[in-house]
Order: C-alpha cells, then structure tokens, then sequence
C-alpha cells in the first residue's frame, strides 16, 4: 500500500458556534487522504460541507436510521471525511456503544486493497462510570475483531496513559473496574491493532526527542490537558492504532494548532504505509 495519510481529531461538541470555520478552514490546509473526527456538531458539519471536505463522507448525524443518530440536548457524534481520490463505503454504527453515534466505519477504497476505517469516541467515566466506560471499549474491539483485514481506527481514548514507557506490562487485577481499558492499552491487548505512535518510536530510537513529558504525570506526547486549568495535567488522550501489516513513517501531535482552532485536543496525523 503507498503511504496513507490519517488524521484524527477531536473538534469539541461546543467549538461549533464560534470556531466551525476555522477547523474546517484547517482541515482545508493540512495534508490527509482520511479523517476520523469526534464530537462533531451539526454546526460542524455544515462548515466542512461549505468547506468542500464532506463529498464522500460521513457523519452520525446523517445515518439513514434516525434511532441511530447522535441524541440528547448536545447532539453530537463521530465522522469519516476522504479525498485524494479516496472513497468510502459500507458505513456502519458500532453496535453496543452505550450512546449512539460514537463510533463509525467504513471501508476505505481507492488503494491496492480495502482497509477498514472507524473514528470512536470512548464515554467519559467521570460523568457516566467506567461501566459504561468499559462498554464503549467492548464495542470498539468487538468492531476490530469483525474487520477481514487492514484496519486503522483514530479515537479519542479518554485514557490516562498510565504506562509512558515502550515496553508495556500486562494488566492482572480482573476485578478492577478500568481492567478492559488498561488491557486495550497494554501488551497483549484483546485486539490485532498496535499504536502508531509507539511503533515509530520503537523503530527510530532518534525520535525519542520528539516525546514531550508535561506536569507530574508525564506521557509519550500531549494531545490534552486533563483537570482544572490552574492544574491541569498534560496527557495523551488521541490516538491512531493499525493493523500489524502497517507501520508508521511519521506522526504528528498538533496541540498548538488544535487548540488555536477551537478545540481542547491536537490534531493527531500519522502516514502510514505497507
């Protein structure tokens, strides 16, 4: 497969009054073949669509059963943007996500063989319990289990990454509530993807500068800020994870420029190639 650029993004279900136009005027400018967008708003759609970023895409919104669209007096969801010739097709819900319109995929066409493609959006336990937390992470994996072949998810994990090392330990306590999370993260997860941002690192030992530890808890790269701000703590919360066929030849953590945009996270882009 020649290189395939992803992008991921988290807009901030609120940013869309405001800063729709300017991410969607920034998606506009960066380099990506797909994006996998989360916490899209109505508002936000409308600005890609004037932007000319939605022709082959897909949001929640727009699925063609109206039960299975994002609800709630916030509404909003995930979307699927291509281009560069790329298109998508077999568009599916993830079934078992705890609120609709959280996770989304599709089959990415226009190379030398399919990949599928999901953008998901992890439940905040802070407000919901890891329960339903864990149920989020369930369904996700029970997608990647159900993909024939090359796959590549971008997501916003609401994950602490716990272990900043390379060399990732297996979680044994069963009874804790995050122990499926801390298991998806860890060695020998319950699915076939692996971290793109832990496999450049783990083959360009030179790019360990490019990690970027911030406050107390330290992380592989910053991508949001978890807590108040007077003590908020830098932590990775984005990422793009791909099948074991693929490796990553480049990643980018964009925090300046998602935040100058409107939202609370970084743009995170990967080229991938096979």
């Amino acid at each position: 497969m020649t290189d395939l650029r992803v992008l991921t993004w988290n807009l901030r279900w609120n940013s869309a009054g405001r800063h729709a136009t300017t991410q969607a005027d920034y998606l506009a400018d960066t380099p990506w073949d797909i994006a996998m967008l989360q916490e899209v708003a109505p508002g936000h759609w409308n600005a890609l669509e004037a932007a000319g970023l939605t022709a082959g895409g897909m949001s929640a919104h727009h699925h063609a059963d109206e039960d299975l669209r994002p609800q709630g007096k916030r509404p909003h969801g995930v979307a699927l943007l291509v281009r560069n010739g790329l298109t998508l097709d077999t568009f599916t819900t993830m079934p078992g996500m705890p609120w609709e319109g959280r996770g989304l995929g599709a089959t990415l066409r226009g190379l030398d063989s399919p990949v599928s493609v999901a953008s998901w959006h992890a439940p905040n336990a802070a407000s919901s319990g890891p329960a339903i937390k864990m149920q989020g992470y369930l369904a996700l994996i029970s997608w990647i289990a159900a993909q024939p072949g090359t796959t590549v998810v971008g997501f916003d994990a609401n994950h602490w990454e716990v272990d900043p090392s390379l060399e990732l330990a297996i979680p044994t306590d069963g009874r804790d509530g995050w122990y499926l999370e801390n298991r998806f993260f860890g060695a020998n997860p319950p699915h076939r993807l692996r971290d793109a941002y832990r496999d450049l690192l783990s083959r360009t030992p030179a790019s360990d500068a490019r990690r970027t530890p911030e406050g107390e808890h330290g992380a592989l790269a910053v991508t949001y800020r978890r807590g108040r701000s007077e003590k908020s703590v830098g932590d990775r919360f984005d990422y793009i994870f791909m099948s074991d066929d693929l490796t990553c030849a480049d990643l980018v953590h964009d925090y300046p420029g998602g935040t100058l945009a409107g939202s609370d996270h970084a743009v995170v882009r990967a080229a991938l190639s096979r």
